[in-house]
């Protein structure tokens, strides 16, 4: 629906909408008032596939919102879960040191006692300052993971927080008899980025629709309305008698002119630009199908990998924590016969480190 108006001064040989006659004037006045609309009735369905398209792709932003969501949550579990681990190195490092500093404090009494030589003491003194700088590098890669919990948290470097670690007592194991076909069709129906690709597919074959809408004629009804003032008088062509200017709100109501209409629009040929709008309509469906597939074929191998990496990663825990018992036993039986002399320093510092390096693949499992 639109409406349009304008007022004009002329001079010379104008039209006198008085007497519908041409005149010269030396000056006249005209207005002109007009209201039109058009609605169309039929047009191969393409506005109302349209508007079913655009609700269509508001469902899959939706989705890609709800995916980015999913990614900032993995994001920040995996930056969670290198704080944690950098939180037990750092233990193992101060375990270490306080280990290494009390044997060293041991061995200086047993080198004044005479029982062991000087260059046990410093083998061993050696061996402290390298946990020490060990240690600082637990501490660096600590700070280094908060920095990076709190980029993506938002946080400023100001705001200091402590990340709670969980008491872990059993790692769970429910995993192991999951059947991966289940998973993949539970993951069908949750992921948010499946979601978005079938809606895809579907924004695509609305786009399909509105293409052929096209081929279909088009009718539409229309009205208007418009009306017109003059200054101008004159004389009737008739009777020769004169007829005044009226008001201008007499003469819009009088010079009102209304008309209702209805067209018809029939596409004959269009230098063959529906066909191919058509054609490309298809090819974008047949797109989204295959990226649809595509993400389904990456979703299926992230859960296998995922699955697969998980097994590994228990049985690696579950030997490694065996692999520290172990050795923590024959540390300390190791570090026994070192105070009384029956094994070098050497051999002490072999199987300290043999236990921090155990230790460490632990935590790499956990």
């Amino acid at each position: 629906l639109s409406a349009a108006g304008n007022y004009s001064f002329g001079w010379g040989r104008t039209l006198n909408y008085t007497t519908n006659q041409y005149e010269d004037m030396d000056r006249s006045e005209n207005s002109n008032i007009s209201l039109s609309t058009s609605v169309p009735i039929f047009a191969g369905l393409q506005k109302q596939n349209t508007i079913k398209q655009y609700g269509i792709n508001l469902r899959t932003s939706i989705q890609d919102v709800e995916k980015l969501k999913n990614d900032v949550t993995l994001n920040v579990a995996a930056a969670y879960l290198q704080v944690l681990l950098a939180k037990e190195s750092v233990a193992i490092a101060e375990e270490q040191l306080i280990s290494t500093h009390e044997q060293v404090n041991k061995t200086q009494k047993l080198v004044d006692g005479g029982k062991l030589t000087l260059s046990n003491l410093l083998d061993l003194q050696s061996q402290q300052a390298g946990e020490e700088a060990q240690l600082v590098n637990a501490q660096n890669n600590l700070e280094i993971a908060y920095v990076s919990l709190k980029q993506l948290l938002e946080i400023t470097s100001e705001q200091n927080f402590e990340v709670i670690s969980p008491e872990i007592l059993n790692i769970p194991e429910e995993f192991i008899n999951e059947n991966l076909q289940n998973l993949y069709n539970d993951a069908l129906e949750l992921m948010p980025e499946i979601k978005a690709y079938e809606l895809r597919v579907k924004s695509a074959e609305k786009g399909l629709a509105i293409a052929k809408g096209a081929y279909y004629p088009s009718l539409s009804l229309s009205a208007s309305f418009d009306s017109r003032y003059s200054n101008r008088g004159g004389y009737d062509p008739v009777t020769g008698n004169p007829i005044p200017a009226f008001s201008l709100w007499k003469q819009f109501r009088e010079n009102r002119g209304e008309g209702i209409g209805i067209g018809l629009s029939i596409p004959i040929f269009r230098g063959l630009q529906t066909r191919t709008q058509v054609k490309n309509a298809k090819l974008n469906i047949r797109n989204y199908e295959l990226e649809l597939q595509r993400t389904k074929n990456t979703l299926y191998k992230s859960i296998q990998q995922a699955q697969t990496d998980a097994r590994g990663y228990l049985k690696s825990y579950q030997s490694s924590t065996k692999n520290v018992n172990a050795i923590k036993e024959a540390f300390r039986y190791t570090e026994k016969r070192f105070e009384v002399g029956a094994v070098t320093s050497t051999d002490y510092m072999v199987a300290k480190n043999t236990l921090f390096k155990a230790e460490s693949d632990l935590v790499q499992a956990k």
